[in-house]
């Protein structure tokens, strides 16, 4: 093996795993997201809190929330749940072509 097909396999390497790191990071969002903590957008970017403050499981899905702010904030976390899936089958076919 020569050098430039190494160095061809370490930059390989090294996007491969920045791929796992952030599927890895989306899961734990997820996973965070569907126990209920807090998520918070501000400027595009989203955070999710370390408290929990709102009920997915007992407020999307089961039964329709009462107010118009409940619906919206229940919309918004099924909608980036949907992306957090969607983003994660796109870094594991990235994954697969490497």
């Amino acid at each position: 093996m020569d050098l430039k097909t190494l160095e061809y396999l370490e930059q390989r390497a090294k996007k491969g795993r920045a791929v796992v790191s952030r599927i890895n990071e989306l899961l734990i969002m997820k996973k965070r997201i569907e126990k209920g903590h807090k998520v918070v957008v501000h400027a595009g970017d989203y955070r999710v809190n370390d408290y929990a403050n709102y009920q997915l499981a007992e407020n999307v899905g089961v039964q329709p929330p009462d107010s118009f702010r409940e619906r919206a904030q229940a919309r918004m976390i099924a909608i980036l749940l949907e992306e957090i899936d969607a983003e994660i089958a796109r870094l594991e076919q990235e994954l697969a072509e490497l």
